[in-house]
């Protein structure tokens, strides 16, 4: 036994609760609200979206789906697709249906990467970069320049 000592446990414990009462009323307050959901009867859209999005400009979102795209067939066996990088465009007026547009479907040959993981980062000029999961050995880094015009 120490001597001098005393558990600050019920501090901890009492600190705890007074701060999560104090945010409760906080995250009542928040409004969650569905921008797009994907078709998982219709794969050439994209399906399984992961990582995080990218903002751009005028609100637009970018992320990647993990499966789906044009190619029905992938290296490891996926039949539903190798993944996209994907856009989503706001409406134009509030409370409108969010626009999907697929910029690029994977095709799992071993030049291209598949079933990306991450989302993408936004660089200068439109530039999208992200990562993959597979292709070539062990993985790849990408990068998706928009077209000039």
């Amino acid at each position: 036994m120490i001597f001098g000592r005393r558990s600050i446990l019920p501090e901890l414990t009492l600190s705890f609760c007074l701060g999560w009462l104090a945010t409760t009323e906080y995250v009542d307050a928040q409004t969650f609200t569905t921008l797009y959901m994907f078709n998982g009867l219709n794969y050439a859209n994209g399906s399984g979206p992961t990582g995080s999005l990218a903002a751009g400009s005028n609100g637009v979102l970018y992320g990647t789906t993990q499966f789906g795209g044009a190619y029905t067939q992938c290296p490891q066996g996926a039949s539903q697709g190798c993944g996209t990088v994907y856009s989503l465009t706001p409406p134009a007026s509030p409370g409108g249906v969010w626009t999907e547009t697929v910029l690029w479907s994977f095709g799992g040959t071993p030049s291209d990467t598949y079933y990306p993981y991450g989302g993408v980062t936004l660089g200068s000029g439109g530039v999208l970069y992200g990562t993959g999961g597979y292709g070539g050995y062990c993985g790849a880094v990408f990068s998706l320049t928009p077209p000039a015009s």
